[in-house]
């Protein structure tokens, strides 16, 4: 599948190919918004050119739900955190296309794996997770199911 922004510019995500992941990254770029987004990077959100700004977390949790796995982080510029998906010994970034945009080398090697628990206790992520998910279910809950058993 071949993805793009609504500004016409192409958007991958790290290991992509997998046709069920491929889906889900479909899903969350038609779902994502303000209301997803890191708060922090609420002032320099821009759907239409960079929709996976500030959308880790949130993409990396939905991401467990679907599929399994574990969630990681990594710190990067300005000790900022950066979340991401381990399934089957593979790494998989659904939002790696925020740092490709602007040239921005991510190192997975050096990463730390997180407890869904620690991240569904922040309340403000746990709703912004809820509102993506939930917006993704709402028309494709048949399909989710179908994914779900097809890994």
């Amino acid at each position: 599948m071949k993805f793009y922004t609504k500004s016409g510019r192409q958007i991958h995500y790290y290991n992509e190919g997998n046709r069920e992941i491929d889906l889900l990254f479909n899903e969350c770029l038609k779902n994502y918004s303000i209301f997803t987004t890191y708060e922090k990077g609420k002032a320099n959100y821009n759907y239409d050119n960079n929709p996976t700004y500030g959308q880790c977390c949130v993409t990396s949790m939905i991401f467990q739900d679907m599929f399994g796995g574990t969630i990681h982080k990594i710190n990067y510029l300005f000790n900022e955190t950066h979340y991401f998906n381990k399934l089957n010994g593979y790494y998989y970034d659904l939002t790696s296309d925020q740092f490709d945009i602007y040239n921005i080398l991510v190192d997975y090697k050096n990463n730390e794996e997180v407890e869904r628990e620690e991240l569904n206790q922040v309340q403000i992520l746990f709703d912004k997770y809820n509102i993506l998910k939930n917006n993704i279910l709402k028309n494709n809950e048949k399909e989710v199911n179908k994914w779900k058993k097809s890994i």
